[in-house]
């Protein structure tokens, strides 16, 4: 039988479907591009032809950058934070000051990092994203419909859009236990 929880329920066959709801918290964020992207490099390949990552030269040279500014106050929380990063690019890396903390392959899927493990670092100095170009004709696979609809001189680079999204958590206190 279904416990007694004072939540929106219905039945589900032999079970019960629970709703519970959370007050929306969102959190805005704010970023902007510091540093367009330069040319990229073409890809190395083994003798296999499989790409190899290219190293901190690449970025250095050819990678555009971005400063995202989460609130502070969104990250005492203490609960996760997602920030999510619609990109276009071969490499993305993620550093909070001088510190890599996270990086991402382009597939052509959001990005997320979760920022609970950063704060409050990730709240006084921001994130600078570093993006390296995707170019024409790279030796890498994307899923049919990943690959970037447009390259501008031979590259594709670029931030579409970037959000936080919290963790929500509700907590559901069921009747007491027999005897208690």
């Amino acid at each position: 039988p279904a416990p007694a929880l004072a939540l929106h329920s219905a039945p589900d066959g032999i079970f019960t479907h629970f709703t519970a709801f959370a007050r929306s918290a969102p959190v805005e964020v704010h970023w902007r591009r510091t540093d367009p992207a330069g040319e990229a490099s073409p890809v190395r390949v083994d003798a296999k032809g499989a790409a190899y990552a290219p190293g901190e030269a690449a970025f250095e040279a050819a990678a555009g950058t971005w400063q995202v500014d989460v609130p502070a106050d969104d990250l005492k929380s203490g609960r996760q934070l997602y920030l999510s990063i619609d990109y276009v690019g071969d490499i993305a890396r993620a550093y909070v000051g001088d510190r890599l903390v996270d990086d991402d392959f382009y597939s052509g899927r959001t990005w997320e990092i979760g920022l609970r493990r950063f704060a409050p670092a990730v709240g006084q100095k921001g994130l600078t994203l570093k993006i390296l170009p995707l170019r024409r004709g790279a030796p890498i696979y994307l899923a049919p419909g990943r690959m970037p609809a447009s390259f501008q001189d031979g590259q594709a680079s670029g931030i579409r859009a970037i959000y936080a999204s919290p963790e929500y958590e509700t907590v559901v206190a069921g009747p007491p236990a027999a005897g208690k």
